[in-house]
């Protein structure tokens, strides 16, 4: 029997919450505004809050959050239990980016999106095989989008989405070319009692 067998699949979880935006992004400012940010050393990087486990105003988040980890390890077969490693706060102004990425000693990692104005970059995930130019989009009857032959994958997000994927999953949020800030909340999973 002839086939194809897709292997090394990177598999990336999205949905919408409904969450109130302008509640977390009032949170948000607050929390840039009273409280000392975590050391970033890379360029172009925005802003980013400590760990915000403990931060009671956000718990309503939690929950969904957790709802849709749990979603996305079910949907992958999954044993154990999942937990909220950390969680934090990005935001990034006019003319800031996330360089690509990763997030070690965790299962998964996500981003919720809570201020995306028009043009304020989409995420991306690089390719974790390297296609080189031999696997040139050209060559493909579906040149702008085919998952065979791209070094990146960008998703454009919308107020509300959330993105899960593995954390050895390289990932990064190009330009943001609007006016206005783009505001994310990144959080981390682990697996307990496999």
């Amino acid at each position: 029997m002839n086939k194809v067998i897709n292997l090394f699949t990177t598999p990336i979880y999205t949905s919408s919450l409904n969450c109130d935006t302008s509640k977390l992004k009032d949170i948000s400012y607050s929390i840039k505004n009273n409280e000392q940010a975590r050391h970033i050393t890379r360029p172009f990087h925005g802003w980013q809050s400590t760990d915000l486990k403990d931060k009671k105003s956000l718990f309503f988040l939690y929950s969904e959050l957790l709802y849709h980890m749990n979603t996305y390890k079910e949907q992958l077969g999954v044993k154990g239990n999942v937990e909220l490693r950390d969680i934090w706060i990005n935001i990034n102004p006019p003319g800031h980016m996330a360089l690509a990425h990763l997030h070690p000693s965790c299962f998964m990692s996500g981003v919720y999106y809570i201020q995306t104005p028009k043009d304020s970059g989409p995420i991306y995930f690089t390719n974790p095989n390297s296609v080189d130019y031999d696997w040139n989009p050209k060559l493909f009857k579906d040149n702008n989008s085919n998952n065979l032959c791209c070094d990146t994958w960008d998703f454009d997000p919308k107020e509300n989405d959330v993105f899960i994927f593995p954390s050895w999953a390289k990932h990064g949020v190009y330009s943001n070319l609007s006016n206005e800030d783009r505001i994310s909340i990144s959080f981390n999973g682990i697996i307990s009692n496999v």
